[in-house]
């Protein structure tokens, strides 16, 4: 008997914890058409060619999962997010650009204020203010984007994109309570880099690969989008 009431007790403790934990997590999807650029510029490999580049995501789509670890009130909260990115788009520049796939992932602390910053508000509009920093893999595809030609005959086309880097980020929202009272929330993300050396994969149809490092390397980018709560 006094092991039942241990089981008990413990379930009972163990269920109000995780429905309490549970209620600090949200979750949304959506995305964007067209509304995500990239624009990037640097000098790329050992001669140090200078290359720039714009590239516009025409689809875009958006996960979005965030826990509240402090609630101040049924309306003020902050809290640790994360963002997984998957566009498709297309490069423009002298070389001609192309087509290809990016993967972005931003982790921000954010501050909730009203609509949906927690399951206790009875707030019908709401915004959201806060920052981290975002890991891109541009592009995920073998082949590289092509910025720029090489000077030299090299045996290889064109000199191309194929990193990964680190960037400020800094994001914001507008959120409201609309039909059948589903929360939606219009979403503005900006990000930065200046990094003097990136490294770079470079890979030329069935060439060898080859290392192309990019130097004083700058990248700006804007994501305005549209996200549905699945858990609001």
């Amino acid at each position: 008997m006094k092991r039942l009431l241990h089981l008990i007790l413990f379930m009972s403790i163990f269920t109000t914890a995780f429905s309490q934990f549970n209620e600090r997590l949200f979750g949304q999807v959506g995305g964007t058409l067209g509304a995500d650029i990239m624009m990037s510029e640097g000098k790329m490999g050992i001669k140090k060619i200078p290359f720039k580049s714009t590239n516009v995501n025409y689809a875009t789509i958006m996960f979005a999962g965030r826990m509240n670890f402090l609630e101040f009130s049924n309306d003020l909260s902050m809290s640790l997010g994360l963002q997984p990115t998957l566009s498709v788009g297309r490069a423009y520049n002298q070389q001609g650009g192309g087509g290809n796939i990016s993967f972005r992932i931003p982790l921000v602390v954010e501050v909730n204020f009203n609509s949906a910053s927690t399951v206790s508000t009875r707030k019908k509009t709401g915004f959201s203010i806060g920052g981290g920093v975002q890991y891109i893999k541009y592009p995920l595809s073998a082949k590289s984007v092509p910025v720029a030609k090489p000077e030299l005959q090299t045996g290889s086309e064109y000199l191309g994109i194929k990193a990964s880097w680190l960037e400020p980020v800094l994001v914001t929202g507008v959120k409201f309570v609309g039909k059948y009272y589903f929360a939606r929330e219009i979403n503005l993300r900006i990000s930065y880099a200046n990094i003097s050396e990136v490294g770079n994969d470079h890979f030329e149809g069935n060439k060898n690969d080859t290392r192309n490092n990019m130097h004083d390397f700058t990248s700006f980018g804007v994501t305005l989008s549209f996200l549905q709560y699945i858990n609001y």
